[in-house]
C-alpha cells in the first residue's frame, strides 16, 4: 500500500471515528436532557398535585369549621369567606374585619372628605411630643417590616392623592368609637387603680385591634393601636402599637372591642375599670342630632316670665308697665265689640 492510500484509509478512519464520537456525544446530551425533562416534568406535577391536595383539604377544614361554628355558636359561614380570610393574609396590611366592609369602604371616603373641609379630628390629638413619638416609632419598627401596603380599600386615586398613612387610619377609627361613647373619653381621664394594685393610680389606656399584616417581624399578625390621653386637653393619642393587649402593670387598658366583631367570647371585663364601661364599642360616623322640638303650649301651663333675666327693680316697673298699657286698653276693646254687635 503506498503512502497515499494509507493517508486516504487514515483520513477516512479519523472521519469515521470524528462522526463516530460526535453522534455519541448528540445522543448522550439528546439522552440528558429526555431524563431531565422527564424528571422536571415529574418535579412540576408533584407540587401542583401538592398544591391542588392542599386547597382540598384546606377547604375541608373550612366545611368542618363553617359547620362547626353554625351548629354550636351560630355564626355561618361561606367557604369564600375563611378563603378571602386567608388571602388577606398574603396582602401585607389588611383590616381586621371586626367591623362591617361597608365601614371599611366608606372610610376612605369619610377621610378624604375630612381633609377637603379642613377639619380637624374632634377627639385625636395627632401630634405626638418627641419623646413620645420616637417610643412609638421604635416600637413599630421593632415589631413590623417596613414599606407594607395599605389595605386594598385604600388603593384608590383619592387615597392615594391625600397620600394616607397607617396612623391617619388608626386615628380616624379612634375619633370614631369616642364620638359614639363619651363615657370612653371620661374614664380615660380619671385616675384609677393600676394593674398591679400596689401602685399608684394612673388614668387607663384603650385599645382596639384595627389591621393584621402578612410580613410580622415577630409570629403574631395582629396590629393594635394603644391611646391614652393628653392631660393638656383629653384628647386621645397614639403612644405605642402592638400585637393584642401589651403587659403593662402601671395601668389598666380598655379593650374597644367592636360589637360587629364575630368573636363571641369576651375575656375582658371593661366594667372592672369603670363601671360606666360597656363591654363592646359602636364604630362609625356620628349622626349630628336633631334640634329639640319647641315644647308644646297647654292650658295648664304657666305663661313664661319675659322679664325673668332683667334686675328685679328693673323686671318689676316693666311688668307694671305691661299691666298698665292692658288695662289701657281694655275700654277700646269694649267699644269694638259694641261697633261691631251693630253693624250686624
Amino acid at each position: 500500500m503506498n503512502s497515499d492510500t494509507k493517508v486516504q484509509v487514515l483520513n477516512s478512519d479519523g472521519c469515521s471515528w470524528l462522526v463516530n464520537a460526535r453522534v455519541r456525544f448528540v445522543t448522550s446530551v439528546s439522552t440528558t436532557l429526555q431524563e431531565e425533562f422527564t424528571l422536571n416534568y415529574k418535579a412540576y406535577f408533584v407540587v401542583l398535585l401538592g398544591i391542588a391536595t392542599f386547597v382540598n383539604r384546606l377547604r375541608l377544614i373550612s366545611n368542618h369549621l363553617n359547620a362547626f361554628l353554625c351548629s354550636r355558636l351560630g355564626l355561618c359561614m361561606s367557604d369564600s369567606v375563611i378563603l378571602d380570610d386567608a388571602w388577606r393574609l398574603l396582602k401585607d396590611f389588611s383590616f381586621r374585619r371586626n367591623l362591617s366592609q361597608e365601614y371599611y369602604t366608606n372610610l376612605v371616603d369619610r377621610m378624604v372628605r375630612q381633609v377637603k373641609e379642613r377639619r380637624p379630628l374632634e377627639h385625636v390629638d395627632a401630634k405626638l411630643p418627641p419623646k413620645k413619638a420616637k417610643h412609638y416609632n421604635d416600637q413599630k419598627a421593632l415589631r413590623y417590616n417596613e414599606g407594607q401596603s395599605l389595605p386594598k380599600e385604600f388603593n384608590t386615586r383619592a387615597a392615594k392623592k391625600y397620600k394616607f398613612t397607617l396612623e391617619d387610619i388608626m386615628h380616624f377609627m379612634a375619633n370614631d368609637v369616642a364620638s359614639q361613647h363619651p363615657e370612653l373619653l371620661q374614664a380615660m381621664n380619671m385616675e384609677l387603680p393600676a394593674s398591679d394594685k400596689k401602685l399608684p393610680n394612673r388614668s387607663p389606656s384603650m385599645h382596639f385591634d384595627a389591621f393584621q399584616t402578612s410580613r410580622p417581624k415577630g409570629q403574631n399578625s395582629i396590629v393594635t393601636p394603644h391611646f391614652d390621653t393628653n392631660p393638656r386637653n383629653g384628647k386621645l393619642q397614639l403612644v405605642t402599637i402592638g400585637d393584642g393587649m401589651l403587659n403593662d402593670k402601671t395601668r389598666q387598658s380598655i379593650h374597644a372591642r367592636p360589637t360587629t366583631s364575630p368573636v363571641p367570647t369576651d375575656t375582658h371585663n371593661n366594667a372592672n375599670i369603670h363601671e360606666s364601661l360597656p363591654q363592646r364599642f359602636n364604630f362609625g360616623e356620628r349622626a349630628d342630632p336633631l334640634p329639640p322640638a319647641p315644647p308644646t303650649i297647654t292650658d295648664n301651663m304657666e305663661p313664661r316670665d319675659p322679664y325673668a333675666g332683667f334686675p328685679p327693680a328693673l323686671a318689676e316697673q316693666m311688668r307694671q308697665r305691661d299691666a298698665d298699657n292692658e288695662n289701657k286698653g281694655e275700654p277700646m276693646d269694649i267699644v269694638m265689640r259694641l261697633l261691631k254687635e251693630v253693624v250686624i
